[in-house]
């Protein structure tokens, strides 16, 4: 039994490893201890890599949806000017005012 749980952490070593793309390097991990270690090292640095990465789609996402609901109301004062047939020079002035 000993040797059949020493094979698989070594298998999950392995897997993590090569799934987290940390790579086996000089240095690596040989008793059990150090690979458990390693396994769970390489899931919390796996969780904070995505955290990271959410957070920067996250505020890219709210700059986009701030600058097509800009657009969009930019579009529907354009409109609404040329439909009314509003003077340039006071048409100027709601666009500087925006």
């Amino acid at each position: 039994a000993e040797r059949l749980w020493t094979r698989y952490v070594a298998a999950m070593y392995w897997a993590f490893t090569t799934m987290t793309t940390v790579g086996y390097g000089d240095i690596s991990a040989t008793t059990i201890a150090e690979r458990l270690f390693a396994i769970v090292g390489m899931i919390a640095g796996g969780f904070v890599f995505s955290l990271l990465i959410g957070s920067v789609a996250g505020v890219m996402s709210a700059s986009k949806r701030r600058e097509v609901a800009m657009q969009t109301k930019l579009s529907l004062v354009t409109s609404f000017l040329r439909d009314n047939k509003v003077p340039h020079a006071l048409s100027s002035k709601v666009y500087q005012f925006a």
